[in-house]
């Protein structure tokens, strides 16, 4: 048993082209694919690096993965048609995020 409660995260890490094209987006327009729950994307931050993308449910499957990574590209590329391919195509990454710092007894 961990001592900390793990859900997988898959998501793209925000650099400094990426935040600044989030940035200059209309606030309803992000408001409608980036919020907590649901089947948007989320943004959180692991040690000082922010990301964007969503929770996995249980443990996932690679077909899961490759569904789930069509999924997040689909929401950016709707959020911000005119990114650049590069920046909105690239890998993303599997994090195991902690959803509470206190050790269990």
């Amino acid at each position: 048993m961990s001592p900390y409660d793990l859900r997988l995260f898959f998501g793209l890490q925000i650099d400094l082209p990426f935040d600044t094209a989030l940035n200059d987006l209309d606030p309803g327009m992000r408001a409608l694919f980036i919020r907590e729950g649901g089947n948007c994307l989320q943004e959180i931050q692991i040690c000082g690096r922010r990301y964007l993308g969503k929770f996995t449910e249980d443990i996932p499957d690679l077909p899961h993965l490759e569904l789930l990574q069509t999924n997040i590209h689909s929401f950016i590329h709707k959020l911000m048609p005119d990114l650049p391919h590069s920046l909105s195509q690239r890998p993303l990454t599997l994090l195991a995020v902690p959803t509470k710092d206190t050790l269990l007894p």
